[in-house]
């Protein structure tokens, strides 16, 4: 399994902070990369952009070295089998449906803009765990909960970078249609008629 924690230490200056775990097993060179993909988005992206202080370290905190082969990727050879951890941050300032935005009052996560994945390892189950700033209680994801609401799961690689999710103190609205709920999160002010809408929403789907 591959498991990330998620920190906004800092959300006034638009960063999240990633620490991401892998277990090694008979591998020679661990490679990482950020996608230059998003799903439903035909076209390049340049995600590794918003990306610095990429650290490594070893299961006693030593640094390991490491190698940047490609634009949006980086490379490694473990020293021995177990756990290595790898730290970076992402830069989010921009709201669209396939980039992130981080700012004092909420945060929206894009996959592929944030997680980095383990290639060859794309298959393995993914584990999220996210630490909200203190003045946030809100969030909605898509991907199951394990244990609690602040860590998630999901199946394989794909399925992370195809699960976006808001932090903060949004709206949630709950409907039911075709026999399953759904859950509709509200971010920032807007004009609607929520029975409207709700009504609306159920007919669409």
């Amino acid at each position: 399994m591959i498991s990330y924690q998620v920190y906004f230490r800092q959300p006034e200056l638009h960063y999240v902070e990633i620490e991401m775990k892998i277990s090694v097993n008979n591998l020679e060179t661990i490679e990482v990369y950020m996608p230059v993909w998003t799903p439903g988005s035909y076209m390049v992206r340049e995600y590794s952009k918003n990306l610095d202080q990429l650290q490594i370290f070893d299961e006693s905190a030593k640094g390991i070295s490491f190698q940047k082969i490609s634009k949006n990727t980086w490379s490694f050879i473990p020293e021995k089998e177990g756990s290595y951890f790898i730290h970076y941050r992402i830069y989010a300032n921009e709201w669209s449906v396939r980039t992130n935005h981080v700012d004092i009052d909420h945060a929206m996560l894009n996959g592929a803009p944030t997680f980095l994945a383990v290639k060859g390892c794309e298959n393995v189950n993914h584990q999220i765990e996210f630490h909200p700033h203190e003045n946030w209680k809100v969030i909605s994801s898509s991907l199951p909960e394990v244990g609690n609401e602040w860590t998630r799961i999901a199946e394989n690689y794909d399925l992370l970078v195809d699960s976006p999710t808001e932090i903060g103190n949004h709206e949630v609205l709950s409907i039911e249609a075709g026999n399953v709920l759904h859950e509709v999160a509200l971010v920032g002010k807007s004009n609607i008629h929520q029975l409207v809408f709700i009504k609306d929403l159920k007919a669409i789907v």
